[in-house]
């Protein structure tokens, strides 16, 4: 059973929490985030970097040259977007097997930790032109119907190990991952549901598992 860790947190809250620069356009419903920086709500079991982000905010713009240490937990559609997986980041730990070694890792408690988690039918999340590097848990999560659309992705685990559990993607049907790159030490593409992958490349490092279909 996966438990989520948080509830939603306002523009307010996540302007407060946020050690880099942002800038909220509540015409758009677009929050750019335009230097590099952490989210850290203080919370235990490494759920500081977790951020619900509310129904308001339609789209997240990652600027160029931004790392921004966070996870973002997704309930409504969105888009998330960067200026190229080299110029825009999404960063996790750098430290190998965290949630493994606290003992956190069971009965699929690592999903809410994914660098993107979407959750809800009728979710769809976009996602272009960024680089997710080293999440605390998967890279790219949809579950109970939430739908996810990669495009121009980078996925990267560059830690080492083989219990870092940095899966590459699990979304809902009709999912789709195009022009993207793959170097993660697990599974890369979850096939839980039918979900179509073109022009991606898939880096096989220790542990890697190109296409996963169930166990």
């Amino acid at each position: 059973m996966i438990a989520m860790p948080v509830r939603a947190q306002s523009i307010e809250s996540i302007a407060s929490h946020y050690s880099g620069k942002l800038e909220w356009q509540p015409g758009s419903g677009t929050l750019r985030i335009l230097s590099s920086g952490r989210i850290d709500f203080a919370r235990p079991d490494f759920r500081s970097s977790i951020w619900e982000v509310p129904p308001e905010v339609k789209r997240i713009v990652l600027e160029s040259r931004v790392r921004v240490e966070a996870t973002f937990t997704v309930r409504s559609s969105l888009n998330i977007e960067g200026h190229g997986p080299e110029q825009s980041e999404i960063f996790g730990t750098p430290i190998p097997a965290l949630l493994h070694n606290a003992g956190l890792d069971k009965e699929g408690r690592c999903a809410p930790y994914s660098a993107i988690y979407a959750e809800g039918k009728g979710v769809v999340v976009n996602v272009r032109n960024v680089r997710s590097l080293n999440p605390i848990g998967f890279h790219f999560t949809g579950l109970k119907g939430a739908v996810m659309h990669l495009d121009n992705i980078e996925a990267i685990d560059d830690r080492g190990g083989v219990s870092n559990h940095s899966d590459g993607i699990q979304a809902g049907h009709g999912s789709t991952v195009s022009n993207s790159y793959f170097a993660t030490g697990d599974d890369v593409i979850k096939v839980h549901n039918d979900i179509t992958v073109t022009d991606t490349t898939i880096r096989m490092i220790r542990n890697a598992v190109p296409v996963q279909f169930g166990w």
